[in-house]
C-alpha cells in the first residue's frame, strides 16, 4: 500500500469537494455505478464490467470519487487499489487536509467525458474510486510526522509519500500513517 496526496488548494476545495466528495455540513457523497456509468464511453466493454463489479462488491452503499490534472500520471503510474490518496486543502499555518480515502477502483485511461459530467471541465481525466472519510488533520501535523518542512508549499501538486518519509514517521507500513489522518 502507498499513499498519495494531492494539493487541492481552498478554492478548488470549495468548488469540488461538495461535488464528488463531501462537506461537513452534509456528509459524504455515496455514488452509485448506475450514476457514472455512461459517462465511461471511452472504455472497453470489459474494463466497465470489472469497475461494476470491484464497486458493487466493495462499495454497495456507494463511494466517492476524485479526478486528477493528466499531469500526474507520472506520480500516479504506480498507484494500486488498496492505495490511499489524502486531499489538502491548505498548506501553510492553520492547513490541512480535507479527506483520506482508499482507492477501490480506478479506470486505466483518462475519462475525459467523466470528469466533465462531474466537475463540468474535462480537466481532471484521471479518475479515482474511494471509500473514505472527511477529516480536518492539520498540515503542520502531517509535515512534523513525515519531515516536510512546514513551510513547504505543494503547489496544487499531486505526491507519493516516499518510503524514506515513512521511515522518518517511525512507521514500517503506510497503513500506520492513514490511522493518524
Amino acid at each position: 500500500m502507498t499513499v498519495f496526496f494531492q494539493h487541492i488548494g481552498e478554492a478548488g476545495g470549495k468548488r469540488d469537494l461538495p461535488k464528488t466528495i463531501g462537506t461537513s455540513e452534509k456528509g459524504l457523497v455515496q455514488f452509485s455505478f448506475e450514476e457514472i456509468e455512461p459517462h465511461l464511453k471511452n472504455l472497453s466493454n470489459n474494463e466497465v464490467s470489472e469497475l461494476r463489479i470491484k464497486l458493487f462488491e466493495n462499495n454497495p452503499n456507494g463511494f466517492q470519487i476524485w479526478g486528477i490534472p493528466s499531469g500526474a500520471k507520472s506520480v500516479l503510474k504506480s498507484l494500486k487499489e488498496d492505495d490511499y490518496l489524502l486531499l489538502l486543502l491548505a498548506a501553510g499555518v492553520g492547513g490541512s487536509f480535507a479527506y483520506g480515502g482508499r482507492i477501490v477502483a480506478f479506470p486505466r485511461s483518462e475519462c475525459f467525458q467523466l470528469s466533465e459530467y462531474l466537475w463540468g471541465e474535462a480537466k481532471f481525466p484521471l479518475i479515482v474510486f474511494m471509500d473514505g472519510a472527511l477529516t480536518s488533520y492539520s498540515w503542520h501535523q502531517f509535515c512534523e510526522l513525515t519531515g516536510y518542512k512546514k513551510n513547504w508549499n505543494p503547489a496544487g501538486q499531486t505526491y507519493r509519500i516516499t518510503e524514506e518519509r515513512m521511515a522518518h514517521a517511525g512507521y514500517q507500513e503506510d497503513s500506520q500513517i492513514i490511522e493518524k489522518v
